[in-house]
């Protein structure tokens, strides 16, 4: 389920490639059913609108993806056949869009400036064992300006930005611990 990003309008679409149960984009860049770039979807092979109601009113991509992946997963399961799930997801990926719930939980927590973020999540990482205290935090490149050179419209912008990208990884993560805790069930 998700992004085939392999081919699919050169001839190689998933069906032909191994996988029994398909829901995919043929490219990357779908998040909601309304979306008007790329307006279809495709379920076994067969096209289908985004916008089909056997989809759902209302989704995010990522919830699509690992909703469908599950139901291939148990059915997969009630034929007592082995299965493998592949899911590729659009998210993180540009376009940079989530459902707007999950982006207003992040707005407002980048405003501190990403020096500050970045010195802060480095102290982190040294805390919880991932880096090395002897690995120096690498300097910003040099074409990215200090936050307090930014005015509030800009910081507000690169706030919101930011809180779009955790809204997205997010939502990743949320479908990585459903799908992780419907296989342990």
């Amino acid at each position: 389920t998700g992004k085939w990003h392999l081919g699919q309008p050169h001839g190689t679409p998933p069906w032909e490639r191994g996988f029994d149960r398909t829901l995919n984009s043929p490219a990357g860049g779908i998040y909601f059913r309304k979306q008007p770039y790329r307006p279809e979807i495709f379920l076994h092979g067969e096209k289908k609108m985004k916008d089909d109601p056997m989809f759902g009113q209302r989704w995010y991509s990522t919830d699509l993806w690992a909703d469908w992946g599950l139901k291939f997963v148990d059915e997969a399961i009630d034929a007592e056949r082995p299965f493998f799930l592949y899911l590729a997801n659009c998210a993180p990926h540009f376009p940079l869009m989530a459902p707007k719930e999950t982006i207003e939980r992040y707005r407002g927590k980048y405003m501190e400036g990403w020096s500050k973020l970045r010195e802060a999540r480095h102290r982190r990482q040294i805390e919880l064992g991932v880096v090395d205290s002897a690995w120096p935090l690498s300097e910003l490149p040099p074409d990215v300006p200090e936050w307090e050179s930014l005015s509030a419209e800009e910081q507000r912008r690169f706030d919101h930005m930011m809180a779009i990208y955790a809204a997205m990884l997010d939502r990743v993560d949320h479908n990585v611990g459903k799908v992780v805790a419907h296989l342990k069930e």
